[in-house]
């Protein structure tokens, strides 16, 4: 049950969906809404300066971003405040990544809603975002918002789904919005045949590689078997998916012909070194997808 949503909130579009998203979410759920609003000092070699007048350019500087961080906090406080939504606010200075995910925990919030600005590969490779860094380290569930559509009208919501703890969590989440959106859920599990069951790999036959692959569509059929009754007994509509492939793009091909309005998926845990040079399954859907994306840990 989400209590308190935190809005990553700023003067850009991609903020202001995520805060139409929150409200949505909000309005479902009686939650109360966390703005967050972060700024950056310059340099600190111009920030040493000082202006004509004897005051410092630092203290110029985040007077008037503080200033402006209130004024574009108000008019988000008004919006809310017509939904009849208790809204908290926060203004800090700092690194935005960092602070967000510093500041989820603190508050023990239970949802950060964060807009995510589209980069290329080497951007992404090289300096990141500030959606992936709170994807990477908050402790609690994410949700990336890229497009216009409101949670209040979702029809479709695709669930990547295994046999991990991780997947239970995305499909807990995912039933609990179809329940307060009316929306049906896709199953969407995807498996890759090893190379040493590859057909004349050392030795391996056809009979052998056709009888791997019986026996893990039947793990998968069974997996998604519990998944299918424990959302229709929720009286959810629910489709299946087993798909063979690598996880992420064959999710990413998937939401292109299902269109989907909202992906949900579990984050595995890895360490520094395995997400900067391998990713993970969701880091990549996010980076691939159009879709908004759900990321539960």
């Amino acid at each position: 049950m989400l209590k308190k949503i935190m809005v990553a909130y700023d003067d850009g579009n991609r903020a202001t969906l995520a805060l139409q998203a929150a409200i949505e979410l909000a309005k479902n759920t009686s939650a109360e809404i966390y703005l967050i609003s972060i700024y950056t000092l310059p340099d600190f070699h111009v920030m040493e300066a000082s202006s004509t007048d004897g005051t410092s350019f630092a203290a110029q500087f985040e007077e008037s971003s503080r200033k402006y961080m209130e004024a574009i906090q108000a008019e988000a406080e008004e919006k809310v405040n017509q939904e009849k939504i208790t809204v908290r606010k926060y203004i800090w200075e700092g690194k935005p990544g960092p602070i967000i995910t510093e500041f989820a925990e603190g508050l023990k919030v239970d949802l950060v809603v964060i807009g995510s600005n589209n980069r290329t590969g080497m951007e992404r490779l090289f300096t990141g975002s500030v959606s992936n860094y709170v994807l990477q380290h908050a402790s609690c569930p994410v949700l990336v918002i890229k497009d216009v559509r409101k949670l209040s009208s979702f029809n479709k919501i695709l669930v990547a789904y295994d046999d991990s703890s991780q997947a239970a969590k995305a499909l807990d989440s995912a039933i609990e919005i179809a329940k307060k959106t009316a929306s049906e859920i896709h199953l969407v599990s995807a498996y890759t045949l090893p190379i040493n069951y590859w057909e004349g790999y050392s030795g391996v036959t056809a009979d052998m590689k056709a009888s791997f692959l019986e026996t893990t569509i039947k793990h998968l059929n069974n997996m998604q078997a519990e998944a299918l009754d424990k959302v229709k007994k929720e009286n959810i509509t629910v489709l299946a998916h087993v798909i063979e492939g690598k996880p992420g793009p064959c999710i990413v091909d998937l939401v292109e012909e299902l269109n989907p309005d909202l992906i949900v998926i579990g984050a595995h845990n890895r360490g520094a070194v395995a997400r900067f040079f391998m990713g993970s399954v969701s880091n990549y859907v996010l980076q691939e997808s159009g879709c908004q994306v759900l990321v539960v840990k």
